[in-house]
């Protein structure tokens, strides 16, 4: 058929796209083959995701105090940013029913971290300091990403350290909590060790636990 800019040839009424041909050599590139079940996110209680959604903002407000001076007036700083606090728990989806239950978690987060030699400890500035530090690594073709709460060097050591937000029961001594805690992150504090398997200094992984007493907050977990 002609037509005024030249020629248009039709294809026959049984013609069909040819099958796509893979290409070997761009496998490597791809990385680990994601379906659409990567997509379904688990179905979460909503006790569940405001405890997920208040560690996040507790998480955030560390971050944050790691990059100044720690103030000196715990109830003041509290009392400042309490207005900013809420509306992160807003943002991450807290609704306005449970908005004041999971604020008042935040501050009670702060108030046992700046209250607690350990906890100002772990936020102060160190040499090769770090907080939210993001690392990836490759195997195979497939590529992993670590992200570390906090990591520095003191005491000629480098210190692994990972919050942990949740807390013991009613019926739970503390002692108990924290061996589940380390052997339930073990596994996770190993695979952030090995990360620095090159580096001269001894490495130390740790919890930090703001809700546990004192003397319990920094859970060392020993090396196998």
């Amino acid at each position: 058929e002609t037509h005024a800019r030249g020629y248009i040839r039709r294809l026959s009424a049984n013609w069909q796209a040819p099958p796509a041909q893979d290409n070997p050599r761009l496998a490597h590139l791809r990385g680990r083959v994601r379906t659409e079940e990567d997509n379904i996110p688990p179905r979460e209680a909503r006790d569940q995701a405001i405890a997920r959604h208040t560690g996040t903002v507790i998480h955030m407000v560390f971050d944050a105090l790691t990059q100044q001076p720690l103030p000196a007036d715990t109830e003041h700083y509290c009392r400042t940013q309490a207005p900013r606090w809420r509306l992160l728990l807003q943002q991450h989806g807290v609704g306005h029913d449970r908005v004041d239950d999971a604020l008042a978690r935040v501050q009670r987060a702060i108030r046992a971290t700046l209250g607690s030699t350990v906890g100002r400890w772990v936020l102060a500035q160190h040499p090769q300091a770090a907080s939210e530090a993001g690392y990836i690594t490759g195997r195979g073709g497939a590529f992993r990403q670590h992200i570390i709460d906090r990591t520095f060097v003191a005491d000629g050591r480098r210190w692994i350290i990972d919050y942990k937000s949740s807390e013991p029961t009613d019926a739970q001594r503390p002692e108990s909590f924290a061996e589940q805690l380390i052997a339930e992150y073990r596994e996770q504090l190993e695979r952030y060790r090995s990360l620095f398997e090159h580096d001269p200094l001894p490495v130390t992984m740790a919890l930090y636990c703001p809700f546990l007493p004192e003397e319990d907050q920094l859970l060392e977990i020993p090396t196998r």
